[in-house]
């Protein structure tokens, strides 16, 4: 599922990665090098509103919004 998350992601994105990796939705993240795609793979057995939940959770502390691509 990539989204665009603005160039603001670039700044805090492997914190940000880490993040999202932690969360049992997700299976991997990435950040392209401009830092304004991010890239998620969903784990077995979760569904895409759970892969989304977990995207906003993460750019919403930094005040981020994600647009589904």
């Amino acid at each position: 599922m990539p989204v665009r998350a603005g160039n603001r992601l670039r700044q805090q994105g492997q914190a940000d990665l880490a993040a999202l990796e932690r969360d049992s939705a997700i299976a991997e993240a990435w950040l392209n090098n401009a830092g304004t795609v991010l890239a998620v793979m969903g784990a077995e057995n979760t569904t895409p509103e759970s892969h989304a939940k977990a995207v906003q959770s993460v750019l919403g502390k930094r005040n981020l919004k994600a647009t589904g691509l």
